[in-house]
Order: C-alpha cells, then sequence, then structure tokens
C-alpha cells in the first residue's frame, strides 16, 4: 500500500500515552486546522523536519507522518501528527505529584477495612458475572473472549 494513495477519514487521536503527560493527534491538515489546534501563518514541516511553537500554557510540535501500516516516501503525504503538553517544567511537575498523591492515597485507601470490603465486594460481582451464563453468551455475541482457566506452564 502507497502512502500516497491511502485516505483515512477520522483522525487519530493519543491521550497520555504510557503516563507521558502529552497529547497527540494525527490525521490530515484540513483536521488538524478543524480541531483548531493549527496557528494561522504555521509553516507545515516537510520531509522529516518539524516545526515547534509556544501558545499559552502548551508547547506544539508538528511533524509529517505516513499513516499507520504505509510505506513509501513523505512527499505528497498529507499527514502529520501534532503533539501538545504543558509549558512550563513546573506545571509538569505539579501535575506528576498530584497523581502520585491520588495514587497513594488510592493504595492506602485500599488498606482500610473499608477498602477491603469493596475489594471483596468488586471480586464476588465478578465471580457472579463469570458464572452468569447469559453475561457470558452476550460477551461471545460482542466479540469478547472468555477466558477459559489457567495455562499450564510447562517447562
Amino acid at each position: 500500500m502507497s502512502a500516497r494513495t491511502t485516505t483515512l477519514l477520522e483522525p487519530v487521536f493519543i491521550l497520555n500515552p504510557h503516563g507521558f503527560q502529552y497529547c497527540e493527534m494525527e490525521g490530515t491538515s484540513a483536521m488538524l486546522i478543524e480541531e483548531g489546534l493549527i496557528p494561522d501563518g504555521t509553516i507545515w514541516p516537510s520531509g522529516y523536519s518539524d516545526t515547534r511553537w509556544q501558545a499559552g500554557q502548551f508547547k506544539f510540535w508538528l511533524r509529517k507522518r505516513r499513516p499507520a501500516g504505509t510505506k513509501g516516501p513523505l512527499s505528497g503525504v498529507d499527514w502529520f501528527r501534532i503533539r501538545w503538553e504543558l509549558n512550563e517544567e513546573s506545571d509538569r511537575t505539579a501535575l506528576a505529584i498530584r497523581q502520585k498523591t491520588e495514587e497513594l492515597a488510592d493504595t492506602v485507601r485500599r488498606l482500610t477495612p473499608e477498602g477491603q470490603a469493596e475489594s471483596h465486594r468488586r471480586a464476588r460481582r465478578v465471580v457472579a458475572a463469570k458464572s452468569d451464563a447469559s453475561f457470558q453468551q452476550f460477551k461471545a455475541a460482542v466479540g469478547i473472549p472468555t477466558r477459559q482457566g489457567r495455562r499450564k506452564v510447562t517447562h
């Protein structure tokens, strides 16, 4: 498949990949403009170059790329990836601290009697759902694979 002949109709959004605290969008130049992510007067990158700018509390990075699964040269391809993240290191640090604080509070809560009771209730609901034949038939009908016990480990 040639990158030149590929037409994707929908943009691709990548939100907080791997917890790296940035977001990305891939799409044609028109898609990115329509989302309001490209300021007037932006110089679109060509080849393997990129364009960077700052606006408000965000910094942006724009690069041309091939759509997933395509091969061939970048010339003639109208597909871009834009990345945006918080501009200031202090903002990213504050966000990381807040996320870690919430994670710690959640861990502490799970260790309380209330948290353990909640965990037991959740486990009972999972067991009930696994033994509910109607629910399992529904899952199979919509294409959700079912696990049939544990795999035996062979050495």
